[in-house]
């Protein structure tokens, strides 16, 4: 094969290379304003090919033709053939399928692959070549690998969306069905998997084909091919999804009861989550299947409590039994019934029920409350006898938080809302326990009652404590569990001390990239200089106040400033008790004369002193600066650096330009919370053509 290089092509234009049997190899360059067809002419004319209409270009690898639909797919180096037009290959190929056994498998094979191409297909339409094949598949006769070419090449021109779903027959759809329930004695893996995906493109296209399918196969039928290979495993759980998702209301129950099965969730579980599925569209409906789990809560989650119902009697006993489970006896009277529910965390003492007419949560909630309260009995009463010794103010009322939590919950499992179509994220944890949310409740309600605990909270606080109970929540789960244990588990690390590191780092981090986008940038280097001139403003108003140690004579001091006009350093030493102001023997150094500022290390300093040297030529030595601590020297060294006109080195200047500058940033930046910084500014506009404003 040719090699050719790319080069350097404009922005506009596409080269590369065409190739054909015995011809010389063709370097193409292809502008917008060239179509497909002058491009495909000239080549022709070029290779002295009279009909230029009986042949086309396709991609080499794929074997896809060329078209302007597609023509923006073309890269830079790639290599094309000419080869017959897509109109000439259709009428080869039906000639074919109505040849013999021999030139039919051979035109199925071939169809197979070419079906993917939209080009072809609309040909292959055209010609009525659709009716042909279902006339094949109809007739019931096919078998094997002839089978499975022709459901290939079935199910891909059905996909692209060209022809109307009505074309295929309910009998065919039937006899489709028929080769997914064949698991005694199983199909060839092409046959069931494609039989698995026509069947799952019609249950969500044709609600005609949908009653076909539904009627035929139940989740038990696909359980079986759970086993499988990952292409069928992924099939199987796909079409269990349609068939919910399509279901009229008069089928939903019967499909409920199916998604929630345990034969099904288990058969998941062992079969495929157990095995590390991986490929995008697995685990995308993995979580469908999951995300549709959840939704089932939905009615629960919706239906508030109503004296009018068939349940009511039973969800008061349900509240009653949660004050009994904690109190005892004890609350038979309604005094002590009103103070039961009064430490139970209820708004409505008198009648608590009613603290579910609110929906969302509704019965969910109280479902949720009442299965902890019975099934993890002892953890439930620690909880309540817990929180009875608190005081009134620090008490975590159960009633309320577990209303709350149960609504917390459920958004973070999105509950009710639709699959997302990019999703790919599920929780193993709920596929391999029963009653999951229930026992996910009971996990997360003593992690709210312990967080509660460690915020020291009052209620006032609960949405405070929900914020961070979510966050635990949410960072466990992206651990993704295997179980619900390994969930508690993790849940035990997330304290909130950890809870607050993690988002300490998380402004960090965000601190850190937003600091690096150009308009933040740009906005510290021009607020820098007036940091940087603040520092010296400060540093000539603490050299100006003067600086003071104990002198080398007994009751004398050493004092050391800058002179008011901050042209001098003025030094003397005086007696503790006389007044700086009034002292009038003061040696002066003035700054523009000052050559060179020699460090303490560089000069003799009396043991056990901190100063630093003022030299004023090289011929004289260095005047001694003596200072009582390293933040005096930090301050003196840089104020006279800063009025010689040189850079401030030291390293609390460093640190107070960090600190101000950071600061004054954030000040800045306020306006902009929640909004992302762009990483380059914004080009500014061109000038107005005039500036003839009108003014009102």
């Amino acid at each position: 094969m040719a090699q050719i290089t790319a080069g350097r092509p404009s922005a506009t234009e596409i080269k590369f290379a065409v190739t054909m049997p015995s011809k010389v190899t063709q370097f193409l360059i292809v502008t917008p304003i060239m179509s497909i067809e002058e491009t495909l002419m000239n080549l022709c004319e070029s290779w002295q090919i009279q009909d230029a209409s009986a042949y086309a270009l396709s991609d080499m690898e794929t074997t896809f033709y060329i078209t302007e639909t597609n023509r923006s797919k073309l890269r830079n180096g790639s290599v094309l053939t000419l080869s017959e037009s897509p109109k000439k290959a259709v009428q080869k190929m039906i000639n074919r399928l109505n040849g013999d056994d021999q030139e039919r498998r051979e035109a199925l094979q071939q169809l197979a692959s070419k079906a993917m191409d939209i080009t072809f297909v609309e040909h292959f339409i055209e010609q009525k070549g659709v009716e042909l094949l279902l006339t094949f598949l109809e007739s019931g006769k096919m078998q094997g690998n002839v089978l499975a070419y022709s459901l290939t090449a079935i199910f891909e021109i059905m996909e692209h969306g060209l022809v109307p779903w009505s074309t295929l027959s309910t009998g065919f759809i039937s006899q489709v069905t028929e080769h997914v329930k064949k698991t005694k004695a199983p199909q060839d893996a092409t046959v069931t998997q494609k039989s698995l995906s026509l069947l799952e493109l019609a249950v969500l296209n044709s609600q005609t084909l949908y009653t076909i399918v539904a009627n035929n196969i139940l989740f038990d039928d696909l359980i079986p091919h759970l086993s499988r290979g990952s292409e069928i495993q992924q099939c199987s759980i796909a079409l269990m999804n349609a068939l919910f998702l399509g279901a009229p209301p008069e089928r939903k129950k019967r499909f409920e009861d199916s998604l929630s099965s345990k034969d099904v969730r288990i058969a998941i579980l062992e079969k495929v989550i157990r095995c590390q599925p991986s490929g995008g569209e697995m685990l995308h409906q993995i979580y469908v299947f999951q995300q549709l789990t959840f939704n089932l809560l939905e009615k629960k989650l919706n239906t508030p409590v109503a004296a009018n119902t068939d349940q009511f009697e039973q969800q008061l006993d349900h509240v009653d039994e949660l004050m009994k489970i904690a109190f005892g006896n004890s609350t038979d009277s309604k005094k002590s019934s009103m103070s039961a529910s009064k430490k139970l965390g209820f708004q409505d003492c008198a009648n608590p029920i009613n603290d579910f007419l609110v929906a969302p949560p509704g019965v969910l909630a109280l479902n949720c409350m009442y299965y902890f309260a019975t099934i993890h009995t002892g953890n439930y009463t620690r909880i309540v006898l817990e929180n009875s010794c608190r005081g009134d103010a620090h008490e975590c009322p159960f009633g309320k938080t577990g209303i709350a939590l149960t609504n917390l919950l459920c958004s973070i499992l999105h509950v009710g809302e639709m699959p997302d179509d990019s999703c790919h994220t599920y929780h193993p944890m709920f596929f391999a326990c029963d009653n999951a949310f229930e026992e996910f409740f009971c996990i997360c309600i003593q992690l709210l009652n312990k967080t509660w605990r460690d915020m020291r909270a009052t209620v006032d606080d609960l949405d405070k404590v929900l914020s961070v109970v979510k966050e635990q929540i949410e960072y466990a789960l992206k651990e993704k569990p295997s179980a619900i244990e390994n969930f508690k588990t993790k849940l035990t690390a997330l304290n909130y001390n950890e809870i607050q590191k993690r988002r300490q780092q998380e402004r960090s981090i965000k601190e850190e990239i937003d600091s690096q986008a150009a308009p933040v940038v740009e906005l510290r280097n021009k607020i820098r200089p007036e940091i940087i001139d603040l520092i010296k403003q400060q540093r000539f108003k603490y050299l100006m106040q003067g600086t003071k140690v104990p002198g080398i004579k007994a009751n004398t001091q050493f004092f050391c400033r800058l002179s008011p006009n901050q042209k001098y350093v003025q030094y003397a030493t005086v007696a503790d008790d006389k007044n700086i102001n009034d002292h009038e023997d003061w040696q002066s150094i003035e700054i523009r004369e000052i050559s060179t500022l020699v460090a303490g290390a560089d000069m003799k300093i009396k043991k056990g002193k901190l100063g630093f040297g003022i030299q004023c030529n090289e011929r004289t030595a260095a005047i001694e600066i003596y200072v009582p601590h390293i933040h005096a020297l930090d301050m003196w060294w840089d104020g006279i650096n800063a009025l010689r006109g040189q850079e401030m080195t030291s390293e609390q200047t460093k640190s107070d330009l960090k600190t101000l500058l950071g600061m004054e940033m954030k000040l800045r930046l306020l306006d902009t919370a929640n909004i992302k910084i762009p990483a380059e500014s914004p080009p500014i506009p061109p000038p107005p053509s005039n500036y003839d404003f009108y003014y009102v």
